[in-house]
């Protein structure tokens, strides 16, 4: 039986979000005319910016006039014993790191893609989700000279302490990604990084064979596709989840349609495929490893969605057929889809 489909608002649908941003095409005006795509890869938030707290001014206090009692015959007292002045300890200050040069930031940044700063996902180019400071992650991403702003959680009915607070990147250094803008976003909780959500366009280490040979095969995947071209393209976003990671990836690429179904071949689409990763601690948000794609989705402090459905319910593959072809990257079969599953966006 075909899975319920679901009443999912247009502005809300990834195709939307991820999928026109992956993949932003001009349409063709002659047939020999070059197609020229520009794709950013973004999640939209609402966030509430927060102002620099001003320094508190210190008020006068009261003071209370006792009248002087009438003289009596002294009584001895012990003399109190002062207590010890406390002199606060200052907090670690974070030396500034060097302003890495203009021409030499696309160099850098292609090297962290490239070796993740020495470190295995969910670590974030040498940040370990949990443990690493945002107060060294903006002291980092600072000597790239980017756009950064900053964002805390307003809920009056949770404690300041336990308030998100969020940090965004947008790298505008034209030499950084081709010159398209990329963001990096973390999210931190008492100053600790709990999580971050990284967009990676284009990226060879983060297309899909790549992310599996790095993984291993999925806890679950969920997919979502139009049935015929849109905009240009025919995009399909697949959600992939390693909860014993700490990854959750939104995956963008595109299809064909065949007759009757959405051929999805994982064969480059012209160099825009995409991810979006989105990285945590799975030791401090699930220990026990028990909840699914849809928990994690809602249990985010970002954009994450679990729109879609499980592909062994809507495609010919499975979980592990999925991973066992696409981990060969000379594979050569396609998922395919029944076109009448899918709404038109």
């Amino acid at each position: 039986m075909p899975p319920k489909q679901t009443n999912t608002p247009l502005s809300s649908w990834l195709i939307a979000g991820l999928l026109l941003l992956l993949f932003a095409v001009a349409g063709c005006t002659e047939q020999n005319e070059a197609i020229s795509a520009n794709v950013t890869l973004a999640m939209t938030r609402t966030v509430t910016v927060v102002p620099a707290f001003a320094t508190p001014t210190a008020s006068t206090t009261p003071t209370l006039t006792i009248p002087t009692p009438p003289p009596t015959t002294p009584t001895l007292t012990d003399t109190p014993t002062p207590l010890p002045s406390l002199t606060p300890t200052p907090l670690p200050t974070l030396t500034p790191l060097p302003t890495i040069p203009p021409e030499q930031r696309g160099q850098t940044y292609a090297d962290l893609m490239s070796n993740n700063g020495g470190c295995e996902l969910p670590c974030w180019w040498g940040f370990e989700m949990g443990v690493a400071s945002l107060d060294e992650v903006r002291q980092f991403y600072t000597a790239f000279g980017p756009y950064i702003s900053e964002w805390q959680e307003f809920d009056p009915h949770i404690p300041v302490q336990d308030r998100i607070l969020g940090l965004t990147v947008t790298f505008v250094d034209p030499q950084i990604n081709e010159g398209m803008q990329t963001s990096h976003i973390f999210f931190a909780q008492g100053d600790v990084v709990i999580e971050a959500e990284i967009t990676a366009n284009y990226e060879p280490e983060y297309r899909i064979t790549p992310i599996l040979q790095q993984l291993g095969q999925p806890a679950e995947i969920w997919m979502r596709t139009v049935p015929d071209i849109y905009e240009g393209i025919l995009p399909a976003v697949f959600r992939l989840y390693f909860p014993e990671k700490g990854v959750f990836v939104v995956y963008g690429t595109g299809g064909v349609r065949v007759n009757d179904t959405v051929n999805i071949c994982f064969d480059g689409f012209d160099g825009r495929e995409g991810a979006i990763l989105h990285l945590w601690n799975p030791s401090i948000w699930d220990p026990e490893g028990n909840k699914g794609i849809e928990e994690r989705a809602d249990g985010s402090s970002g954009g994450l969605i679990s729109e879609g459905y499980p592909i062994d319910e809507v495609s010919n593959w499975d979980v592990e057929q999925f991973y066992n072809v696409l981990v060969n990257p000379t594979h050569t079969e396609c998922l395919e889809t029944p076109a009448n599953l899918w709404p038109s966006p």
